[in-house]
């Protein structure tokens, strides 16, 4: 074998050698075949929950004092049955006249509350120990007789001047409200008040209607409730000294 036989087998056995390392389709050894690119996956963001804030309901307001809010709208409904349909109240105490302060209870037609809160006393006179702090405490029922209280004509008149009607007398007339005293455990009536309200002043100046002095309605110049006379009437029934003013 010549130089050049030779140098043809080595370039032979090189070729052989490289095809033999490469499988089908290549030639300078095996393809790397590149990994997908992996997509990063987006972390989800939470939405947070949201707690919805409760709708406060608004508590009723009750004017007296009572151990709990529930208890004191127990205590109003109990009153208001004794004065509109004469229920007793069984859970109340037992009233006994001999002794004082008899807590009491006001009930108007709508709603009740403390005798403090309708009467103003005289100085040196405490009507909160004469409001009840419970159901238990209560003994004295005061109900507002709204089917006999009424206006009555005082027979004085308001005198006023007019361009257009000349002068005119216009009445005026005072509330006489009437109450009825209650014992509480029992729903027996004990005593019933009628109240004359005050006369009414005069007022410095007077509307007259469109149409007139006919049509004038009628009461129109009312005076208010008499609460010291009141006060006077039902404590002196009570038998409870009152404080005289002195002048």
């Amino acid at each position: 074998m010549n130089i050049k036989q030779t140098e043809f087998a080595l370039v032979i056995l090189v070729m052989s050698l490289m095809v033999s390392g490469c499988g089908s389709g290549q030639f300078l050894g095996p393809t790397i075949t590149p990994s997908p690119t992996q997509t990063p996956t987006e972390t989800p963001t939470s939405t947070p929950t949201i707690i919805p804030t409760p709708t406060l309901t608004p508590t009723p307001t009750v004017d007296f004092v009572a151990t709990s809010t529930q208890e004191a709208i127990e205590l109003n409904n109990m009153a208001m049955g004794l004065c509109n349909e004469n229920k007793m109240i069984p859970e109340s105490s037992v009233y006994d006249p001999a002794s004082s302060p008899s807590p009491i209870l006001y009930c108007d037609g709508n709603s009740c509350q403390p005798i403090s809160d309708l009467l103003t006393a005289p100085t040196g006179f405490d009507l909160t120990n004469w409001t009840p702090k419970n159901i238990k405490d209560l003994q004295l029922v005061l109900c507002y007789n709204t089917s006999k209280s009424n206006t009555r004509a005082t027979g004085k008149f308001c005198n006023y001047y007019n361009d257009q009607w000349g002068s005119l007398n216009v009445p005026t007339y005072q509330v006489v409200d009437y109450y009825d005293l209650y014992v509480a455990k029992t729903g027996v009536k004990l005593h019933s008040l009628q109240v004359s309200g005050q006369a009414p002043d005069c007022p410095y100046s007077y509307d007259i209607p469109a149409g007139g002095p006919a049509f004038i309605v009628d009461p129109e110049i009312i005076g208010i409730s008499d609460d010291a006379l009141l006060f006077n009437k039902l404590f002196t029934y009570l038998g409870i000294p009152i404080p005289t003013l002195t002048p």
